[in-house]
């Protein structure tokens, strides 16, 4: 016999079933991982909400972070020569196929069945105790006089050119490759588990088939896969009749004495059930249906399966599954086709008839009882149609698993699968299938096909290359596929950003506005506007599925009311609203807001607050005045709603921001000048002739121990002390004397309060000047015996100071933001804290209501509502 040598060369990815000797080689950048499903889908009837919550659990579960401890060992490659191959024909051929970069075997003349080995004899592979294999590829069969279908085994052995038809060769597994017409190859995978570590193996594949002349089986697109991870588990929910019972789950596929299961109550928890390692699991008395999960654990590689869910149900039993257990796909003759269901180990099945209507009609044996074995004998020819099982016993029963007996392959779908992309993910959508059917999907790049999944709505990653989507028709039972596929069209589908509406919230009676949304293509538009109690008027909308409208609000009456818009594409949606007011009196208001104790010499702050939006702000020109002058110094305009001194003057009278407003009459803006402007300001600015630069309280063993310095003092005669138990009533407890009355170099003071109790204390320094000018300092507080205290602001309401207790004692800078309720900043700037405490001079809040206190504590924001008296 004849042994030429082959090459395996430039080989694609497919999912099949084949067995070679892998070394363990971990290549980062060729981690894969080809699942193929373990078990299929049956029926397309209404599904239940437990079904559903299994079919997101698992979709949730497969995902590529699960199998990150893949490694590809071989391929994928294609037949391009026969080098670095080793051939043993016993009957038949095996050669290249002309034109084709597929291995070819076939009977030869004289022959009716084809059977040899093919081996990798280039390389060796090191098969790792504990770790998984899968071997996939494509491959078809034919028979053009309707022999048997073809069959591929994978072996291992420690030669390439051993006797592989010998106990020199180990068997790893096999798969049967159905008969097709045409040249579609279908994908196959074999998979099998190393139960000890086996050096320098090699890998031979063995084609052959039961008979035929002119049979034939061609291979294609060859991987090898290795794998930490254990297979997915089979399971088997359960369920009863009753309430508040335990229920047994079951599950399979653990290699004994390599591996264990895992039981878990959620597709997410980390921690397994305590002492449920075993094949089942047996819950705690329950209400109502629950999910588990249950994995394999290897407790050799420490590599963890997927987790499957399996349900509980109770007050009704588990739907069952069905298979088909014998019987294959033949377009032609008359088949015995068995279909097998399980679950139903708490009753006995029922098995029906399905009318086109969907009415089932029970199926009864010779004596004229229902059928309730597990099992169930159809012909092709005779029982062709739809056919379902249920589980009952204990006065319940399960849904209908739905099933088809078809008469060969089904037909080829119809073509209208699509699929959308939505960021990195791609839905593809089938329909059109009968009982019993559903679809299979694959993905072609760089001539290289992968099985998806199944179902007729499937849920992938996006695609990184161009790629081209198909899907098949398979019944579930029997797993015969259509001999053709269908192309999907795949659309490009934005996912939508939330975006707020553009356009004037605040408006004219009788006037046309414009409100806009970002356009994206593909996306439909639905706006609406409701009214506000008490009013009845109905604005009209122009354009109300486009992204821009014209809202038309009635004349001569007032409107309040909410806009609102709901944006969908394929992907997701969103919805925005934005509060309109049609009125005619919208009258332009504004105070400023002042720096706190402003200082010569120093940077200080103004700003403003205003009813007016910023958009309807053309600019805003600042000005300020000198002491005995009239005359304001303007600086250019601005949008800028502060303005900064770099050095306080000391002769400053007067700060002021003339804010020119945009299209008022169509803004029913008034109180305005004929430039369109309004003044906010304050003409009586005094700056403090003392520039302190800190003002610390600290509690020491004799007392609180009060220090100060200045940067800078004018005219100054000396500083009272000032002492409060509640932040408002305050009285002198001291008097420190300037050291200079008037100099440009910093002076240090103390005052220590020896008759500081336990409690809380305010302290303020109240700057004198020799003409009798008074100025405050900020104040500060001391919590004495209160190391322990927590996060707190008070008083609140507040007057004209705010106190925040923090945590530590350290003394630190903090950050902290005053805001009113419509979150303007009114104040912002570093406190140093004093002791435990930092006080917050609110002098500058004179309008009572609510404000926002922000304070940022190193790492840490603490957030205070406080109501102003």
């Amino acid at each position: 016999m004849s042994m030429p040598k082959l090459w395996l060369s430039h080989y694609q990815n497919e999912s099949s079933n084949f067995l070679f000797i892998m070394k363990h080689i971990y290549n980062p950048t060729k981690a894969a991982y080809i699942q193929q499903p373990s078990a299929k889908a049956i029926g397309t009837a209404a599904v239940t909400k437990i079904f559903m919550t299994l079919l997101l659990g698992f979709l949730l579960l497969v995902s590529g972070e699960s199998f990150g401890q893949t490694t590809t060992l071989y391929g994928p490659n294609r037949f391009n020569n026969l080098d670095n191959l080793y051939i043993e024909t016993l009957t038949g051929r095996i050669e290249l196929a002309p034109g084709t970069a597929q291995l070819r075997a076939h009977s030869a003349t004289g022959n009716s069945a084809y059977n040899g080995y093919v081996a990798i004899s280039s390389r060796t592979f090191n098969l790792l105790k504990g770790y998984t294999y899968t071997v996939s590829f494509s491959a078809r069969a034919v028979d053009h006089n309707q022999g048997g279908t073809g069959n591929i085994s994978v072996l291992r052995g420690t030669g390439p050119s051993i006797n592989w038809n010998s106990s020199s060769a180990s068997a790893l597994g096999s798969v049967e490759v159905l008969k097709s017409t045409g040249t579609t190859m279908t994908t196959y995978s074999i998979t099998f588990k190393a139960n000890d570590t086996f050096n320098s193996q090699y890998l031979a594949i063995r084609l052959s088939t039961t008979g035929g002349n002119q049979s034939e089986l061609y291979l294609d697109n060859l991987r090898i896969i290795q794998s930490c991870a254990p297979t997915t588990p089979q399971v088997t929910s359960n369920g009863s009749c009753s309430t508040n019972v335990p229920i047994t789950l079951s599950a399979s596929g653990a290699v004994t004495g390599l591996e264990e299961y895992r039981w878990y109550t959620s597709a997410t928890e980390q921690t397994p059930i305590a002492n449920a390692t075993g094949p089942q699991y047996t819950t705690p008395s329950l209400s109502e249906a629950q999910v588990y999960y249950v994995s394999i654990y290897s407790t050799v590689t420490t590599c963890e399966s997927v987790r499957v869910p399996v349900t509980a149900s109770v007050g009704g039993l588990i739907k069952p599954s069905v298979s088909l257990t014998t019987g294959s796909c033949d377009s032609n003759g008359n088949e015995t086709k068995v279909y097998t269901a399980s679950g139903g180990s708490e009753g006995s099945y029922r098995w029906y008839s399905v009318a086109e209507d969907g009415t089932l009609t029970q199926l009864n044996n010779s004596n004229g009882l229902p059928i309730s074995s597990s099992t169930l004998s159809r012909r092709t020819n005779s029982d062709k149609g739809n056919y379902a099982v249920k589980i009952v016993g204990s006065g319940c029963e399960s849904d209908p698993a739905y099933f088809s007996v078809a008469q060969g392959y089904p037909t080829a779908p119809t073509n209208n699968a699509n699929g959308v992309i939505c960021g990195d993910q791609l839905t593809l959508r089938a329909s059109g299938a009968s009982f019993g059917e559903s679809y299979n999907w694959y993905a072609t790049a760089d001539d290289e096909t992968t099985f998806l999944g199944q179902g007729a709505i499937l849920v992938t990653k996006a695609p990184q290359v161009s790629t081209v989507y198909s899907v098949s028709k398979i019944n579930t039972a029997s797993g015969c596929e259509s001999t053709t596929k269908r192309t999907a069209t795949i659309t490009l589908s934005p996912v939508l950003q939330a975006s707020d509406i553009s356009g004037n919230a605040t408006i004219c009676q009788g006037s046309s506005v414009i409100y806009s949304v970002p356009n994206v293509a593909g996306a439909t538009y639905a706006w609406t506007i409701t009214a506000a109690t008490g009013f009845t008027s109905v604005p009209s909308i122009s354009n109300a599925t486009s992204n821009q409208i014209t809202v038309n609000y009635p004349a001569n009456t007032a409107y309040r009311g909410t806009l609102r818009v709901t944006v969908t594409s394929p992907c997701n949606s969103y919805t925005s609203e934005l509060e309109v007011q049609a009125t005619n009196n919208n009258v332009a208001t504004g105070s400023l807001v002042e720096p706190v104790n402003p200082v010569i010499g120093r940077p200080e702050t103004y700003g403003f607050t205003s009813n007016i939006d910023d958009d309807l702000i053309v600019d805003i020109v600042w000005s300020y005045r000198r002491t005995n002058s009239v005359d304001w110094i303007s600086t250019p305009p601005t949008t800028s709603r502060t303005f900064t001194f770099q050095a306080m003057p000391g002769d400053l009278n007067g700060v002021r921001a003339e804010i020119k407003v945009l299209n008022p009459e169509v803004n029913c803006i008034t109180g305005l000048s004929a430039t369109n402007t309004f003044f906010v300001g304050n003409d009586q600015i005094i700056p403090l002739p003392v520039e302190l630069m800190f003002f610390k309280a600290q509690a020491q063993i004799q007392g609180v121990n009060l220090t100060w310095a200045t940067a800078s003092e004018l005219d100054n005669r000396g500083f009272e002390v000032q002492m409060s138990t509640n932040a408002r009533d305050f009285k002198v407890i001291g008097f420190v004397e300037s050291k200079v009355g008037t100099t440009s170099m910093r002076q240090e003071y103390s005052f220590l309060d020896t008759k500081a109790v336990s409690g809380t204390r305010y302290y303020r320094l109240k700057q004198i000047d020799f003409d009798g000018t008074t100025s405050f300092s900020p104040i500060r507080a001391v919590a004495l015996n209160s190391d322990n205290a927590t996060v707190a602001a008070y008083p609140n309401p507040f007057d004209d100071a705010v106190v925040v207790t923090l945590n530590g004692t350290e003394a630190r800078n903090v950050q902290i933001v005053l805001m009113d309720a419509m979150g303007k900043v009114l104040q912002q700037r570093t406190e140093e804290t004093s002791g435990n405490s930092i006080t917050v001079d609110m002098r500058s809040i004179t309008t009572k209501g609510m404000y926002i206190l922000h304070v940022l504590d190193n790492d840490t924001k603490h957030t205070f509502k406080l109501m102003k008296r």
